[in-house]
C-alpha cells in the first residue's frame, strides 16, 4: 500500500502585515507572507499496487483566534511523515498552499519537520497537483469549474453551511473533490475505467459515513455525478 494525503488550506489576508510592508493596496497576486491560514483539510488514502484507493480518513482544522501555530504545525507533520514513508500528496494549486503553510511555520518559528519545504523542494514525482495536469497555453481552470464539468460541484455549500468554521467546511469539501478528480485521472493514465467506478464508489461510502457528523459533506453526495451514480459508473450506459 502507498500512503497518500490530499491537502487544501483556506487563508485570508494578513492586514497588519499588508500595513508593515508599506503597501497602500493589496496586490492582485497576493504573496505568502501577507497571508495567513484561518482552515485546513487533509483526507487521507492508501491506494494499492493495482491503484484501488482505500481507508480513507478525513480531518479539517478552523483556525482559533492565534492558533495558527499549532493548526500548521498539525499539517507539516502529516506533510512530513507521508514524505518520508515514500507516499504521495494530491493538491489543487498545491505550490500555493505549500508556499503559505512553509511561511507561516517561519513566521511563527514552527521548525516540526520542514513538510512543506520538502513537498516543495523534492517532489520525486510524487506530488500531482491535478490543476496543473488539466492547465495548457497557462492558463488552468479553478476547482469549481472542472467539478461543475464533471457533475460533482458543490453548488449548495453556501445553504449546507451554517456553522462559524465555514472556511473548514470549504476546505473538507474541496479536499473530497480534488480526490474525486485524481482519480479520474488516475484511472486515465492506466486506462482502466473500473479504477473510477471503484475509486469514486468508495470515496462515496466513506462520504456517506461522514454525513451525520459533517452534514456539510452531504452537499457532494447530492451532485449529479452521485445522483446518476448507476449510469454514470457504468461503461457505455
Amino acid at each position: 500500500m502507498t500512503p497518500g494525503i490530499v491537502l487544501d488550506i483556506e487563508t485570508r489576508m494578513d492586514p497588519l502585515a499588508l500595513a508593515a510592508s508599506g503597501r497602500r493596496a493589496a496586490p492582485r497576486d497576493l504573496p505568502a507572507p501577507l497571508q495567513f491560514v484561518t482552515a485546513l483539510a487533509i483526507l487521507a488514502y492508501e491506494r494499492d499496487d493495482a491503484g484501488r484507493f482505500h481507508n480513507f480518513k478525513l480531518a479539517g482544522h478552523q483556525t482559533p483566534k492565534g492558533g495558527e501555530a499549532s493548526v500548521v504545525s498539525s499539517a507539516e507533520r502529516d506533510l512530513a511523515r507521508v514524505h518520508a514513508s515514500g507516499g504521495e500528496l494530491v493538491t489543487f494549486n498545491g505550490n500555493h498552499d505549500l508556499g503559505i503553510l512553509r511561511f507561516a511555520c517561519l513566521r511563527h518559528r514552527a521548525f516540526v519537520g520542514g513538510g512543506a519545504r520538502r513537498w516543495l523542494e523534492e517532489p520525486d514525482g510524487r506530488h500531482h497537483d491535478v490543476m496543473l495536469e488539466l492547465g495548457r497555453d497557462g492558463r488552468w481552470p479553478s476547482l469549481n469549474d472542472v467539478a461543475a464539468g464533471l457533475g460533482f460541484a458543490a453548488g449548495n455549500l453556501a445553504r449546507a453551511v451554517h456553522s462559524p468554521a465555514i472556511e473548514r467546511d470549504k476546505a473538507e469539501i474541496d479536499v473530497v473533490r480534488t480526490m474525486l478528480l485524481h482519480i479520474h485521472l488516475e484511472a486515465e493514465r492506466r486506462n482502466e475505467p473500473q479504477l473510477l467506478i471503484a475509486g469514486a464508489l468508495a470515496l462515496g461510502r466513506f462520504v456517506a459515513g461522514r454525513v451525520r457528523s459533517a452534514p456539510h459533506l452531504s452537499s457532494f453526495l447530492d451532485t449529479p455525478f452521485y445522483a446518476s451514480a448507476s449510469r454514470t459508473l457504468v461503461p457505455g450506459q
